[in-house]
């Protein structure tokens, strides 16, 4: 929870969310996601299990500074070159003016230089040593948030298909009503967010169950409804097909 910023915290809708973008079981930067079907995290919660791994690579303003002072240096290289030669022939000629400007321009320009050839050195080990601090702190959010994910569901890694099917078709549906509450505003006298996490915990429990227990699904079914009935959704008028029979 501590790794969530201010600004995040601002950004919650009061409502948890269906699905959980949660980093690789493995931990390891680059490696992906998961998307996982929550079943019991409030928003907040499912923000700090979703925390994503510190980025690897330079961010697109990093990159772009990063191209500037290359620029720069090349420029400074070539108009480096020009004042030593304009210097050269200022004093092959005798010029002493012309030879005082360009030695001028080059104790300016020579230091220059020479920082932007160390800079991105000095950069990139500062870039590297950062990082290995943010992902070793990330790293210990990511162990002590471990848990949460207990609370999480892998819908594509149910066995039964028809749990699974039942299972996606469930939370898809959750998850386009609290859109449409989202777009709608939340409804006076309600308290969507307590039936979402009803709806949500029915359909872990269901997702969960060893067998296609017909009380489990039916019970899940129900949650959906109501959370979509505050949505504004018509239930539908025919029971919805139940599991099939093991009988």
């Amino acid at each position: 929870m501590g790794a969530i910023t201010n600004h995040a915290l601002q950004d919650l809708t009061g409502l948890p969310p269906v699905y959980v973008d949660v980093p690789d079981k493995s931990g390891l930067p680059g490696a992906g996601t998961s998307k996982l079907l929550n079943t019991g995290l409030t928003e907040a919660r499912a923000l700090a299990a979703a925390e994503p791994a510190p980025a690897l690579h330079p961010t697109k303003a990093q990159g772009r500074r990063s191209t500037i002072l290359g620029v720069t240096w090349i420029l400074g290289c070539i108009t480096g070159g020009v004042m030593l030669g304009l210097y050269s022939d200022a004093v092959q000629n005798g010029d002493a003016g012309q030879a005082a400007g360009a030695l001028a321009v080059l104790a300016v320009l020579v230091p220059c230089v020479l920082v932007l050839t160390a800079y991105p050195n000095w950069t990139r080990r500062r870039f590297i040593r950062d990082y290995r601090q943010r992902h070793q702190a990330w790293v210990a959010r990511f162990v002590a948030n471990w848990p949460l994910r207990e609370r999480l569901v892998d819908v594509d890694g149910i066995s039964d298909v028809w749990q699974r099917v039942s299972t996606r078709t469930m939370a898809d549906t959750l998850a386009r009503d609290r859109e449409a509450i989202l777009a709608q505003g939340m409804p006076v006298g309600q308290d969507p967010a307590t039936v979402l996490a009803g709806a949500l915990s029915a359909v872990g429990a269901w997702a969960r169950a060893p067998w296609s227990d017909p009380a489990l699904y039916r019970d899940a079914q129900q949650a959906v409804d109501r959370f979509g009935e505050l949505a504004g959704r018509r239930r539908a008028d025919a029971e919805p097909p139940g599991p099939p029979s093991n009988v």
